[in-house]
Order: structure tokens, then sequence, then C-alpha cells
């Protein structure tokens, strides 16, 4: 982002902020000081309390919100931890390094008394030493696998995500500094630059922005990119799942016209078994706004949603998306033919969907966050 920033990009961040993001992962995705964000938090979400009628400032939310998180994160440990803090020392070591890997170690070591120096002491023995160049020679092939697996597009976290499936504890920070010694970079997909339209009249933002939702199969949100293909270029619909992120269809056609859009929306409407009270998403683009497209949503008792023009942030969790497949797929390869762009959608969508592990959904895929919540619903 750059060093000027908009009041929508301001309201944008904070609204990150406000979706569960943390103050320092927006702070360094976005390159913005705390000073910064705080005001911003503090002109948009002053607050009042429920019963004293007292108006709270965005930043006094904040550093509540990390106090109430700290506590919580230090009672996780506390129960986990094979020792109290009334423990000897080399007990208390010893429960640091059991749980290295599950939490931060300034928040290990606060919880249970111990001064990180004396940690760093006892790791920097020749013993312990011996130990930690034993699982780095476990650690690296594993990590190498998955790197590579994913085609270089996993970075620390998720590979994290997919150690801890596997029955390995590892930190995010070793993880980083064997892939850096080991030379495995992944791509990292950056925001796209904001444009303008003229502002629409005739249709409404139903969903304004509540992009985390608590339910399968209420709201989808769509979008088309092209890639070139030879000479020509290609375009590619997809509909996603707001709940879950899941990919649910996609079409590519060489014509950006309403039966790219219609495809993709029967697809995914078929193989969701035609739910109802659906919400769906997009931009005020011609193949969503066209009357034969408005009339099959309004036969499936399907409303229809729409993105202010020229506010991309309106519909970010497919720009989001689109980011991250043309950085992770479409630069890394050249096509020749639409079969070759079929056969790379294809298999980047089956990764995206069942092996890239998401921040949002706690470091599940798609595909697990979906299973997990259908089967919850099954056992009710």
């Amino acid at each position: 982002m750059g060093k000027r920033h908009t009041e929508e990009d301001k309201k944008l961040l904070v609204s990150l902020y406000e979706n569960g993001k943390s103050v320092q992962e927006i702070c360094e995705k976005y390159q913005i000081s705390r000073s910064a964000l705080y005001n911003w938090i503090k002109l948009y979400t002053e607050r009042k309390a429920p019963k004293t009628g007292t108006i709270i400032s965005g930043h006094r939310i904040v550093c509540l919100e990390e106090e109430n998180r700290k506590l919580r994160e230090e009672n996780e440990i506390l129960k986990k931890a094979s020792c109290g803090c009334n423990a000897s020392r080399s007990e208390k070591i010893q429960a640091v390094q059991e749980l290295y890997g599950q939490y931060s170690l300034r928040a290990l070591c606060d919880a249970l008394g111990l001064a990180r120096g004396t940690f760093y002491n006892h790791m920097k023995s020749p013993k312990i030493q011996k130990l930690v160049d034993r699982q780095n020679e476990e650690f690296r092939p594993i990590i190498r696998k998955i790197f590579e697996d994913s085609k270089g597009r996993l970075g620390a976290r998720p590979i994290r995500a997919k150690m801890h499936e596997m029955g390995y504890e590892i930190s995010v920070r070793r993880i980083n500094y064997l892939m850096k010694e080991m030379k495995l970079s992944a791509v990292v997909p950056k925001p796209d630059a904001a444009y303008m339209h003229p502002r629409s009249k005739f249709y409404r933002n139903k969903l304004s922005r509540n992009f985390d939702q608590t339910e399968a199969n209420k709201v989808w949100a769509s979008d088309i990119t092209y890639v070139p293909v030879g000479d020509q270029f290609y375009y590619v619909c997809v509909i996603l799942d707001l709940f879950s992120r899941r990919v649910l269809s996609y079409n590519i056609s060489d014509r950006i016209d309403t039966n790219l859009t219609i495809k993709a929306f029967m697809r995914a409407y078929k193989s969701r078994n035609q739910p109802q009270g659906l919400l769906f998403h997009s931009d005020q683009g011609c193949q969503y706004t066209a009357y034969v497209f408005r009339q099959i949503l309004k036969g499936y008792h399907v409303e229809q949603s729409f993105s202010t023009p020229g506010q991309p942030h309106d519909n970010a969790v497919l720009e989001t998306f689109f980011s991250a497949f043309k950085k992770e797929q479409v630069y890394r390869n050249v096509y020749r033919t639409k079969k070759e762009l079929e056969a790379s959608v294809a298999e980047y969508i089956e990764f995206y969907n069942e092996g890239r592990p998401h921040r949002k959904l706690n470091m599940k895929t798609p595909a697990q966050f979906e299973a997990e919540y259908f089967s919850a619903l099954n056992t009710k």
C-alpha cells in the first residue's frame, strides 16, 4: 500500500482488524505504523459501554482485546504445561521445550515465570544443540516436500499447519529459518492497485463487506479475470462460498459474455444441491447485471448483491483469490492452448480447496473447514 491512504483504505484496514486480523499482522502486511492504525481504529470504531454508556476509544478496545487474548493464551499454556509457576527452573525449562512451537517463547516464559535468557542459555548447551541439529535434519526434508508439493506456493505458516497435522511440533520462526537455509522462498501475493469507475445508481451492495459468514451456502461471491493464452485472452469466472472460501465452480471461455457466468452459477448451484436463502455477490459487470442472468437467479429465489463501482474492496475475497491465483499459478506458466489453461486452472483450484491452509480458517483448508462443519451439522 502507498504512503498516502484514502479514507476508503483506512476503513478497509479497520475492517480487517474488526474481522480478526491482529494489529501487528496488518501493520506488517500493509507497511503502516501502529500509531496510524490505532488512530484510524479510534476514528471509526468508538463504541459505548453497554451499562454506563461511556465512550470507549478504538485504541482502548484494542488494548483490552489484546489483554484478553494474552490471558486466554496464558490459561491454555498453564493447562497444557507439565508444571506450574511454582515448579523448579529445570521443570519449567522442560515444560517450555514440550510446548515450544505451539506458542511463542515469550508467551510460554511469561506464563510459567521463566526468564527467556535462562531458556536461551539452556538451548545453547552442547547437549541441546545436538538435539536441535538432529531435529532440523528430520524437519528439512519434510519442509522441502510440503513446499515442493505446493509448487512453491506455501510459506512458513501454512507449512507449520501441515506439519502439525502430521504430528510435528515446530515454530513458524524455525520453519522460516530452515526455509531460508534451504533457499526456499514462497510466492507472496500483493494487493492490487485500486481503480475507479462512475458510481452506479441502480444496484445495491447488500453484503456490505460482511465477508465472514457463519453458515455454508448463505453467501457466494463471484468475479472474472483474464489470462493470456497464445495471442489471445481467455476469461475465468470463479464462484466461491464466503463461509469456507471454497471454490465451488469455475468456467473458462474466450468470450466474456453472460454464458460465462450462467454456466459457472449453474454448476455451483447443482453441486450444492440448490441451496435456499442464498445471496450472490459480484461486481456490476454486464455479465452479472444482464437481464437473462438476473432472471435465472430470480427464478431460483437467489438475491443479488453488487459491489459499488470503483470499490474493489467490496469484493475483497475474490480480489485476494485472483491475486494469489495469478502470482502462484498464472505468472509461473506460459499457456499456448485452452487445454493447457484448463488443466492449470483445475490443478490450482484442487490445490486451493484441498491443500492450501487459510489463516481465516484457523490454518485449515477450505475442504477441511467444510468437512468439520457438515460433520457437526449431521451429529446434531
